[in-house]
């Protein structure tokens, strides 16, 4: 018969687990610890300094801005100080019907773009074409409410 230990794990500990390329020490830290716990939007957010505002919309629009704020803390989060301007590579969510300058697909027309030459007002910009797509990953069908 197997004997069993329980041992004590850090959150902070199973996370560096879970990031680890260890599929052991993964196992421990999802045994310990939910996903969203680990890696997922929630725990993104409390690593960010935020404000509450509140702003008026378009009630038809109230979605996408919902979306739009989540990417901006994700991006904050995976870009750390870097800001995107004219003349660097920045990676962002959109919409296209063709080709283009498409870095990853995602589905329903959805692919994570890049620009290096310009920068849009308003675009949410992500230093590393990863982190765009595991933020889109995060958000799921909810990016659906961006276009």
């Amino acid at each position: 018969m197997e004997e069993k230990r329980n041992i004590t794990i850090s959150l902070q500990e199973a996370r560096e687990w879970y990031k680890s390329n260890n599929k052991a020490l993964r196992e421990i830290a999802l045994k310990a610890y939910s996903e969203n716990e680990l890696s997922g939007y929630d725990y993104i957010k409390n690593q960010v300094n935020t404000v509450s505002a509140w702003y008026s919309s378009p009630n038809t629009e109230e979605g996408k801005w919902r979306v739009v704020h989540k990417l901006a803390i994700m991006a904050k989060y995976y870009n750390g100080d870097w800001k995107m301007e004219a003349g660097r590579i920045g990676y962002f969510i959109g919409k296209v019907t063709s080709h283009g300058p498409i870095v990853t697909k995602l589905g329903d027309n959805l692919a994570i773009l890049r620009h290096e030459t310009t920068q849009y007002a308003g675009v949410v910009y992500f230093q590393k074409a990863q982190d765009a797509k595991d933020a889109a990953d995060l958000l799921g069908d909810e990016l659906k409410l961006l276009f």
